[in-house]
């Protein structure tokens, strides 16, 4: 029989009396059945059943499935409560039941995209519908928490139906499946809450349970109810008490439900004790051939009388409890030394398997329940290995852990390389760094100089300087990268060595030291080459050019593409991240906004489709600054504010955004802009990273323009003019010296060279650079270069009178043109200070537009009123004909609408617009939502 075969007739929970229905569950039953209906009509769901312990969550599940059509393709998945969960482990199992036996099925779990495609593949239509069951959620392991987010936030294009078993009550902070839960898509999901049986239930379980169907004593049925509060495990457990007579008083009960089990182990023969003893060490059963080989011949001849008795039950040949609670109740009733030995009988007989079978995660399992410090030292590494081998870090961290408690006599060089590994995975495994983590490093270096190792001494140090980079702590993210860089100079070559000084390089450029970061860049670049190290060259070509466009070089663009074509190559998934990321920002500095915008488009595209949570809110981040520099305002806001409402603790991926939000809040007038750029300052300023200092500073010389106080200017002046000339591009260089004049600061000016409009404003040809600025499409710089002309020829024809500015007829039209474009743009801080110079009367912003296309000036991607209903559809999952249906259109002009769209957002699919809409809620628009029929 089939693991998840538990009989369709079960009651609760590893099976109680049998029966043709289960009791009270009717309603919970329908749910499910609709949740299959729905998933063959309307794409994708999620059901979530949820209870505590013994209610009868895999039960339900059972009779489900029992009723499904042969058609349908059900396979079912267990998390297991081993001390660190298998890597995957739900997963695996799902994937061995849908590829069979094959040995591909873990290299299918292992890599998302394979798992996705193979359950699209599937015919749509009615009973055609995957049913993958993933029972005892709350003991997933992280990875396949991770799948699951991964499956789930793509499930509305899918003909899948998920169904998970989970256990309420409060769950660790930090547990892997609250955050999945928070991710997925709310719409497709659905909770049912399995609530315990009332006192007629317990009475139909009672008769049930009775011989022949006979008539059962009510005070006993009372009695049970309120010792088992109605759970339904409690229940059949508490029935199984010696059988009573209907005239007698009621045989007393015990007060818990241990204690029930308990009394039925303790009148078995010593070996079956001991059999189940044995079984109860082992989270997930035995298979019958380990069983064989660890129990005593006594205890192995006992298999048939536990199964008879209902103690234990055979499944997928797996002997195992019933349910988890009656293997609680037998393990934690064990003396500790009791415990500790059959730990180790069931350790030493894993041991004797050969090392390529070897079970890494029950060796560690029953290595911790024996103490057993030396197989922990040596095999918890190895199961760390393969959980980071699955991409299961967080498991790998865990392991790492038991090794690190084993470590504490162990060699130096044994113990720092558990410590620099579990910090490593420690902090891929939760997103962040902590405390713990930087002290294991700081502990590791202390043991590997100890040993005498000073190359892995400077890993360390630079293990610690990207630590302290994402924790916003630029200081000593600098010193240890130095400190770093210093100490392997003195090594021979290697992909450390080489690795270290490509960060060495990467930490100059972002701090605007570029020479310096052009000399480490080579040195790192010629260690790759002499030692063949892909990924650092891949870095290294990422730095140089990004330093270069930076600086407003364009030949910085070929190294650039290059990394991105070696890192898609070899598979250098975060390098091509980094990539696209800094191509996005190298083409704005160079002022070609229109392929940034391409680019950043592909870049997210990228990201999204690996789940790249971080490098999607940073390059988010980055398209809003590049929505504010295409003076896209209201966008770059409206995607800055939804980007930085979602939860996220590094303050360097917060970044861009926060920038976006001041700059643009500036421009619209906000009457938040102050604080929002306090708020972007106080970031910038703990990371130190040059680019977005420059930003800000300038911006904060326009905020000194707006408000007519040059004296506010004077410190963001002062701080440009110390930076060495190679930190600012051209363009950046021309915006300083604009608004520096424009604001009436005295101070030093920017460095030649400077665009060709910003000269001629630099000359007082402020009309000619209007014109100019107009042609590259910079209005908002044409508009003030207008109103410097005005102020030109009031200064020269000396009409300083009460009227103000719009004195003559040249200032008047110069200051309606000027005042025409603000309006379009939206910038209401640039026409209020435009009234209060010129002495206009205070107006109220002209009428918005209007017209079909309206809502696509106000969209951060272009998109009409009618593509963001078409949008808003698709990412619920409709297909063409639904969404015609629902706007009554011909599927002719939908698929129009679906293209357009897809070429706006630079989809390459329905899907990738599903997941967009997720990450990015705000690019549904705020049309008003549409439902499918």
């Amino acid at each position: 029989m089939p693991r998840n075969e538990k009989g369709p007739a079960a009651v609760a929970d590893g099976g109680a009396p049998s029966s043709s229905a289960l009791v009270e569950r009717e309603a919970p039953m329908q749910a499910l059945q609709q949740a299959w209906l729905d998933a063959q009509g309307q794409g994708g769901q999620i059901v979530l059943l949820v209870g505590e312990a013994g209610i009868g969550k895999s039960a339900l599940i059972q009779a489900f499935l029992s009723q499904l059509p042969d058609s349908a393709a059900a396979v079912t998945g267990w998390c297991d409560p081993l001390h660190t969960p298998r890597p995957l482990g739900p997963v695996r199992d799902l994937a061995r039941g849908l590829l069979g036996p094959e040995r591909g099925a873990p290299d299918e779990a292992r890599h998302f995209e394979g798992m996705l495609r193979r359950l699209a593949r599937r015919p749509r239509g009615p009973n055609r519908v995957h049913v993958l069951v993933i029972e005892d959620l709350h003991w997933v392991d992280q990875r396949s928490a991770d799948w699951l987010h991964f499956i789930g936030r793509r499930i509305v294009s899918l003909p899948l139906l998920i169904v998970g078993s989970c256990r309420d009550g409060a769950r660790a902070r930090g547990h892997p499946l609250d955050a999945v839960l928070g991710g997925l898509p709310a719409a497709r999901v659905r909770r049912i809450e399995l609530s315990p049986l009332t006192p007629r239930g317990v009475g139909q379980l009672s008769r049930l349970a009775a011989r022949g169907g006979r008539a059962v004593d009510a005070d006993r049925v009372a009695a049970v109810h309120r010792l088992s509060a109605g759970n339904p495990f409690f229940v059949h457990e508490l029935l199984q008490q010696p059988a009573w007579r209907p005239a007698a008083e009621p045989v007393a009960l015990p007060p818990t439900v241990a204690a029930a089990v308990l009394a039925r182990v303790a009148h078995q023969p010593r070996p079956l004790q001991g059999l189940l003893a044995l079984v109860a060490c082992s989270p997930g059963g035995m298979s019958l051939t380990a069983l064989q080989r660890v129990a005593s011949a006594a205890e192995a001849a006992q298999v048939d009388d536990a199964l008879d008795q209902r103690l234990l039950q055979l499944l997928a040949r797996r002997v195992q409890f019933r349910h988890e609670l009656m293997r609680l109740a037998v393990l934690e009733h064990l003396p500790p030394t009791a415990r500790q030995a059959l730990h180790r009988r069931l350790l030493d007989a894993l041991l004797a398997q050969p090392s390529d079978a070897q079970a890494l995660d029950l060796i560690v399992h029953h290595a911790r329940g024996a103490d057993a410090v030396d197989v922990l030292l040596t095999h918890a590494p190895r199961a760390a290995e393969k959980a980071a081998a699955f991409g299961a870090h967080r498991e790998a961290a865990e392991h790492l852990s038991a090794a690190m408690a084993a470590a504490a006599g162990a060699a130096p060089e044994v113990a720092a390389a558990v410590l620099e590994r579990w910090a490593y995975e420690a902090s891929l495994a939760h997103g962040t760094t902590d405390e713990s983590m930087l002290e294991a490093r700081r502990e590791a270096m202390r043991l590997w100089r100890q040993a005498g190792r000073e190359d892995k001494v400077g890993d360390n140090l630079a293990g610690l300087a990207r630590m302290h980079r994402y924790r916003g702590e630029s200081a000593q993210a600098q010193a240890c990268i130095e400190q770093a860089a210093a100490l392997l100079a003195a090594q021979p070559p290697s992909a450390v060595q080489g690795r270290t000084f490509a960060l060495r390089a990467q930490f100059c450029m972002l701090q605007g030291r570029m020479d310096d970061a052009q000399d480490w860049a080579q040195r790192a670049l010629r260690v790759a080459e002499d030692v063949g190290d892909v990924p650092t060259r891949a870095h290294v070509l990422n730095t140089l050019g990004t330093a270069q466009m930076l600086s407003g070089d364009p030949e910085g663009e070929a190294p650039v593409r290059e990394s991105l074509a070696l890192s898609l190559q070899h598979g250098l998934q975060e390098h091509a991240a980094r990539a696209y990321t800094n191509l996005v920002e190298g083409l704005m500095a160079l002022h070609d906004l229109a392929r940034a915008d391409a680019m950043a488009s592909e870049g997210l595209a990228f990201d999204t489709a690996h789940d790249f949570g971080r490098w999607i809110d940073y390059l988010v981040g980055r398209q809003a600054q590049l929505r504010f520099e295409q003076e896209r305002y209201t966008e770059a806001l409206t995607m800055a504010e939804g980007l930085l409402a979602q939860p996220q603790d590094l303050s360097l991926m917060r970044l861009p955004a926060l920038i976006a939000r001041a700059c643009a809040s500036l421009r619209l007038g906000d009457a938040a802009a102050p604080e929002a750029m306090a708020q972007a300052l106080a970031v910038a300023e703990q990371v130190r990273e040059q680019q977005d200092l420059v930003m800000l500073r300038i911006a904060q010389i326009e905020a000194a323009a707006l408000a007519a106080c040059p004296g506010r200017a004077q410190a963001a002046v002062q701080w440009l003019a110390g930076l060495s000339p190679q930190v600012l591009s051209p363009r950046r260089r021309g915006e300083w010296d604009f608004w520096q004049r424009l604001a009436g600061v005295e101070g030093p000016a920017p460095a030649d060279p400077l665009p060709a409009p910003f000269v001629l404003a630099r000359a007082g040809q402020f009309e000619a650079a209007a014109e100019a600025f107009d042609a590259e499409g910079a209005t908002y710089l044409a508009a003030w270069s207008r109103v410097a002309a005005a102020r030109a020829i009031r200064h020269v024809h000396g009409t300083e009178q009460s009227q103000g500015l719009a004195s003559s007829p040249a200032v008047l039209a110069l200051l309606h043109q000027a005042d025409a474009d603000f309006a379009r743009l939206q910038a209401q801080a640039a026409r209020a200070a435009l009234r209060r110079d010129s002495g206009w009367p205070a107006s109220p912003p002209g009428p918005g537009a209007r017209g079909p296309y309206a809502a696509a000036r106000g969209h951060a991607y272009g998109l009409t009123a009618r593509e963001q209903q078409v949008l808003q559809l698709v990412a619920a999952g409709s297909d063409n004909a639904a969404i015609a249906q629902c706007l009554k259109r011909s599927r002719r002009t939908v698929e129009n609408h679906v293209s357009a769209v897809l070429s706006k957002l630079q989809a390459r699919n329905r899907l990738e617009l599903v997941l967009r809409a997720q990450h990015e809620p705000w690019i549904l628009g705020a049309t008003a939502p549409l439902k499918a029929p």
